[in-house]
């Protein structure tokens, strides 16, 4: 048995979820390294981070929205990839893109300024995703 086709196979269907969960790496990354930077003077970077959210955010919704699938059940039965999960993932996405976009405000009124705030939007929102895909 061929192992690299098995997780080959399997890893083009959760691709979304992976470029959702490397983003929030990257970003994690990027909000230690700039906002514990005493060169910049610790930085108000919510905003921006907001705006990359909402980017990344529409970048997956452009990967599902680009996935032909049919019903189709993967890694050992626990994940089910169809055009309702599909389409359910793509309006968790569109969702949590208005509410990173309504929430600019708020964040500017109650000076919340940690990045942190981010990275648990992005971190619900793909547990929410994977939810969506479960068996």
């Amino acid at each position: 048995m061929n192992f690299l086709l098995f997780f080959e196979n399997n890893l083009i269907f959760i691709f979304p979820e992976l470029f959702l969960f490397l983003s929030i790496s990257v970003l994690l990354m990027f909000g230690v390294f700039i906002q514990t930077s005493k060169k910049i003077i610790y930085p108000n970077i919510i905003k921006p981070l907001c705006w990359i959210l909402i980017f990344i955010l529409f970048i997956g919704f452009l990967f599902i929205y680009n996935s032909s699938l049919n019903s189709i059940l993967r890694f050992n039965n626990a994940l089910i990839f169809d055009s309702f999960s599909n389409f359910l993932k793509g309006l968790i996405l569109i969702s949590s893109i208005a509410v990173v976009r309504v929430s600019f405000q708020y964040l500017e009124s109650e000076k919340i300024f940690q990045y942190e705030y981010i990275v648990r939007i992005l971190l619900s929102i793909i547990s929410i995703i994977l939810l969506v895909s479960s068996e």
